[in-house]
């Protein structure tokens, strides 16, 4: 805890415990909610522990220490309690069980208590500092997905937030921010705009747009646990951080949807199997599943074991490993939300309730599952605050960060209870939301073109169009959306099975139906592809979705023969390893019936990927066109629109 941090607390308690007024304000009572936030934490755990035997399947032979002779539905996976209540977890895809003496963090939690450590010793971290943490700590070859891509971009010399963007990393969509940041909102208790914030702060190094509006979500739901019970109005609150426009919040209000819907069919809540089918149809539409560590997909799990659970910390878990997916992280998450409401004697209660014999750990390591005794294989170098430590320790620090966090939002300790600003003022005020509406029309000549009952046609080298699936509708390459942060659209892409590229290199057509003057063209990238947690610096590691620098060329059809453009002039340089580029070019006007973007296209499996094709100039009339023919009309001459 920084000087500065520590002393206004101080400070500030000081003058309340003095203090004659009296506030309307939530009041949390320290001694219970450290057991709350116990409770929180050692719920994560034994979700992630119920879990781990299942993560990433739709189907197991294995379930506990039973084997099946033939593969059953994750939705009938029964969670082995009698194991997980001793502290004890099997290995994925396997009847191996793992007794522990500590509770060994996954990425669930190893970052949750790496970023508490930060908070301790200073309360108001920016970006800079989270980049610090992650290049003093993080080591390179223990993490997955978007953190293994940051953790590479980090040691590339790029800092957060770039390093979970979308230009930068291809994983930004996945779910690390939604399962690393959870608990920065039970140490900001009633403030779920503080939540949001700092869960912005963190859970960008790794991602970007809906996926880190899924980690905001997850953070306010913290923040608001102690203080709602009802697991609806719980997340009708949680929405509130998360803009409209996101597919986050499209995923969470179709899980309340389909969840009421199942509850006032015949009163009862008795069909979770097909309510997962319509959320996965939901989630999966238009080929928008990607991988089974995506954001999308596992929000939307996390979110129906939540309801269904409806604030019973067993049947949370089981539902949320009854999703699939990434089915330790979804019932850690669901899980931690309970125990946060709860507490930690009211989860042993219930699982003593149960007939369980009880005995957890009392410590617990940010040293990883798959660390030796000795630590040799730690995923973090050595913490400043140590890497294992007991659980009631941590639970101080924990408390510590909470009070400070509390006070910093307007708020104070007074005779040992945390005093909240009142609902909606403070750290609980929430801010405007940054909302990104999809266009609903093209811009540039194709507009201009179909606004006169004309028509444009698209073609491209891979000539698979399908409307039905984002990768193949050729038709979404001349419909106005060019930004896939919040809508989860995924870019067209010229991929089609074949490993050698086309002969003349990819291409990018647009067929006016009536000649037009061409004098810019603007390409809006797509993404990349590569294998799950390769170092993409290495292109060999790409599977493509780009064109080679250099080999880019415009051409126009005009009496019927393709004509190169002239003087061509790029905005900026093609780059292998940046994605969603927006690059515009310039050329003398010239007249035509179609426009045509080649190039070479790279990658081990070689294409090219585009979210959108814009073209500027001119729908002339015919006199129009005769002048530019014979290079009479200066005004119809190079033009450098700019986006």
């Amino acid at each position: 805890m920084t000087f500065k941090s520590r002393n206004l607390l101080v400070l500030v308690s000081a003058v309340l415990a003095l203090s004659p007024l009296v506030w309307a304000d939530r009041e949390l009572d320290i001694t219970q909610y450290s057991d709350q936030l116990k409770g929180m934490w050692v719920a994560q755990m034994l979700g992630n522990y119920a879990g781990r035997q299942v993560e990433g399947r739709t189907t197991f032979i294995y379930e506990g220490a039973t084997t099946y002779a033939s593969p059953k539905s994750i939705a009938e996976y029964q969670v082995p309690w009698t194991d997980i209540a001793q502290g004890n977890y099997y290995d994925n895809h396997s009847t191996d069980l793992r007794t522990v003496s500590n509770f060994n963090g996954d990425d669930d939690t190893c970052f949750e208590y790496m970023n508490i450590g930060l908070l301790f010793r200073n309360s108001t971290p920016t970006s800079s500092d989270v980049t610090t943490l992650w290049n003093s700590y993080v080591k390179h070859s223990k993490f997955y997905i978007a953190n293994r891509q940051a953790r590479n971009l980090i040691e590339s010399g790029l800092s957060v937030p770039d390093t979970g963007s979308p230009q930068r990393n291809w994983r930004w969509y996945a779910i690390d921010s939604q399962i690393t940041t959870e608990s920065l909102g039970a140490i900001t208790p009633g403030l779920r705009q503080s939540a949001a914030d700092l869960v912005g702060t963190f859970g960008g190094v790794s991602n970007s747009g809906y996926a880190l509006h899924a980690a905001q979500f997850y953070g306010a739901l913290y923040s608001e646990a102690p203080f709602t019970q009802n697991v609806e109005t719980l997340i009708q609150l949680g929405l509130e951080v998360v803009p409209t426009t996101s597919r986050t919040h499209a995923i969470v209000s179709k899980a309340v949807e389909l969840y009421q819907q199942d509850k006032t069919d015949n009163g009862t809540l008795d069909d979770f199997e097909n309510v997962r089918d319509q959320m996965i149809s939901h989630v999966s539409d238009r080929g928008r599943h990607q991988i089974w560590v995506e954001s999308a997909m596992n929000t939307g799990m996390t979110s129906l074991a939540l309801l269904y659970g409806d604030g019973n910390f067993m049947d949370t878990v089981e539902y949320g490993v009854r999703g699939g997916y990434d089915s330790d992280c979804n019932p850690a998450t669901a899980g931690g939300v309970v125990g946060l409401m709860k507490g930690y004697d009211a989860i042993v209660q219930e699982l003593t309730d149960a007939e369980y014999d009880v005995n957890l750990p009392t410590t617990y390591t940010a040293n990883g599952f798959t660390a030796s005794a000795d630590s040799s294989n730690s995923w973090f170098n050595t913490l400043p605050e140590g890497n294992t430590r007991s659980l009631d320790a941590f639970v101080q620090d924990m408390m510590t960060v909470t009070q400070t966090q509390v006070v910093q939002a307007g708020g104070g300790v007074v005779a040992g209870k945390l005093i909240l600003p009142d609902p909606g003022t403070g750290g609980d005020q929430i801010g405007a939301l940054l909302e990104k509406p999809d266009p609903t029309a093209p811009k540039g000549l194709v507009a201009e073109m179909l606004s006169r009952g004309g028509t444009v046609t698209v073609s491209t080298s891979a000539n698979n169009h399908n409307p039905n699936l984002d990768r193949k509708d050729m038709n979404s390459l001349i419909d106005g959306i060019t930004d896939v942060t919040y809508n989860g659209v995924l870019p067209y892409r010229t991929y089609d099975g074949d490993s050698s590229p086309p002969l003349g290199g990819d291409y990018y057509q647009l067929d006016f139906s009536e000649e037009v003057v061409f004098d810019k063209l603007v390409f809006y990238e797509g993404d990349i592809t590569s294998s799950a947690n390769k170092d993409i610096s290495n292109l060999d590691n790409v599977y493509g979705g780009f064109f080679i620098p250099g080999t880019v060329k415009v051409e126009i059809l005009t009496d019927s023969n393709w004509i190169e453009v002239t003087d061509l002039v790029f905005s900026e340089d093609f780059e292998n390893l940046t994605f969603y580029q927006v690059i515009e070019m310039n050329f003398d006007a010239i007249a035509g019936e179609a426009i045509r973007l080649s190039g070479t296209p790279g990658g081990t499996r070689p294409y090219t990927s585009s979210t959108e094709i814009e073209v500027y100039g001119e729908v002339p009339e015919p006199a129009t066109l005769v002048l530019l023919a014979i290079g009479g009309l200066t005004l119809l001459r190079r033009r450098k629109r700019r986006l």
